[in-house]
């Protein structure tokens, strides 16, 4: 999120607010279906989230109209 200048408020807006992408998700897997929200949170957003079912995890979040140059170091 940080390499991608997304914030924890763009996130849970995303959550809140965004659509299903029912192509990319899938519901059946176990124990956690994975879960990608297209969003409009400021910027186009796409989050993938593991919908657990105690806590919903996000896995990842892509900037959808910048492809911002990552390093993330080992």
């Amino acid at each position: 999120m940080d390499c991608r200048h997304i914030s924890e408020e763009q996130v849970r807006a995303a959550l809140q607010t965004g659509s299903i992408n029912h192509r990319k998700s899938d519901p059946r897997l176990l124990p956690c279906p994975k879960l990608v929200v297209d969003a409009l949170v400021g910027k186009s957003v796409q989050a993938v989230f593991s919908a657990c079912p105690t806590r919903t995890g996000v896995v990842t979040v892509i900037d959808k109209d910048t492809n911002w140059a990552c390093y993330c170091p080992s």
